[in-house]
């Protein structure tokens, strides 16, 4: 019991960014929670409630979403079989991925594939390992979830099942999103290579990004300066 007391301190505490701008971090593993059903929480968030820090991931126990703006942590939650968004400092999270970015560097963004044109932008930055990265406009297709997982009831396995899914289509949005070529079943999917949550302040809307059109958006490229 004590080895288990101190292992989570020591996660809670490593929580930290100050020093350490545009590096990504992360707690947490899609493998584990998919595979080995590790659902219990890896990281508490209120150390990362502080200007310039943007994050996202998925809430203890697969019961929401949450994004972090800015040191804002907003939290989407399915209540009654409808989202409620609100915002939580004290939230505790079984995967999470985040990072301080203290300026951002915007970009015309003519590409229709996200991850060819996020390739381009790495190449031309000298970007080499995982980065984070914001478009900020409307799109004519967004696509999202609010996974609500049950554990006494649920196989992980059929997770989507009890998953709220909307749209966001031509709306005013932030998308936050993480970049790596090297951390599939980490922190994205094994077939992606990019993990992104949306939020629409204006709606009090927010959850994980599962299709986005970039044909005839409207919408500016965000990545850290560096």
């Amino acid at each position: 019991m004590k080895l288990m007391i101190i292992t989570s301190v020591l996660t809670f505490v490593a929580l930290s960014v100050k020093g350490q701008p545009n590096k990504v971090h992360h707690a947490g593993a899609l493998m584990q929670i998919m595979h080995e059903g590790k659902l219990g929480a890896n990281a508490s968030l209120d150390s990362l409630a502080q200007e310039n820090v943007y994050g996202l991931g998925a809430l203890d126990s697969l019961s929401g979403e949450f994004m972090i703006d800015d040191g804002r942590i907003f939290v989407s939650q399915v209540s009654n079989e409808k989202e409620s968004v609100f915002e939580n400092k004290s939230s505790r999270a079984t995967l999470l991925v985040y990072s301080q970015v203290n300026e951002w560097e915007a970009f015309d963004f003519k590409d229709k594939d996200l991850d060819a044109g996020l390739k381009k932008v790495a190449k031309e930055k000298n970007l080499t390992g995982p980065f984070p990265f914001m478009l900020k406009g409307s799109f004519p297709g967004l696509d999202y979830h609010i996974i609500n997982f049950d554990p006494s009831k649920d196989q992980i396995s059929d997770h989507k099942k009890s998953a709220l899914k909307s749209s966001l289509a031509d709306k005013d949005v932030r998308v936050l999103g993480f970049y790596s070529t090297s951390h599939q079943g980490i922190f994205t999917h094994h077939n992606s290579n990019v993990h992104m949550h949306v939020i629409c302040h204006k709606e009090k809307r927010m959850g994980h990004v599962d299709k986005l059109d970039l044909a005839d958006a409207s919408f500016t490229l965000l990545v850290p300066k560096s």
